[in-house]
């Protein structure tokens, strides 16, 4: 009876090593997939972290274009008012000189003809 008993209970021993086995393993296996998904959620958090950063840098150059466009297209308008008052001031000293030849000329036919033009003085 002793020999049945030892192979009895070195079966159940046998049984209770197969069990832990299995549940090694499983174990195992469990912690593997939980890795892989660790693993997996990282790698997405880094991804969001990339198409994040990528958004935002893009973002800031789209602005920074406007915003050098804007600027730009205010320095031209800023040039153009400038250059038609200069234009401006132009038109007005040739048109003050012209008028000013031609009241020079006109006197000189008067005086040719002998009459004058009266000035007032004040």
């Amino acid at each position: 009876m002793v020999t049945s008993y030892h192979i009895t209970r070195y079966t159940a021993h046998s049984k209770e090593t197969e069990m832990s086995r299995k549940g090694q393993l499983a174990q195992l296996h469990r912690l593997q997939e939980d890795e892989r998904i660790r693993a997996q959620e990282e790698d997405i958090k880094r991804e969001k972290k990339d198409l994040m950063n990528a958004t935002w840098t893009q973002s800031l150059e789209e602005s920074s274009q406007n915003k050098m466009l804007k600027r730009k297209h205010k320095e031209m308008q800023r040039e153009l008012e400038l250059t038609n008052k200069s234009i401006a001031t132009l038109r007005k000293n040739r048109l003050r000189e012209l008028i000013m030849k031609e009241e020079l000329e006109y006197e000189k036919e008067l005086n040719s003809i002998g009459l004058t033009i009266h000035k007032e003085r004040l």
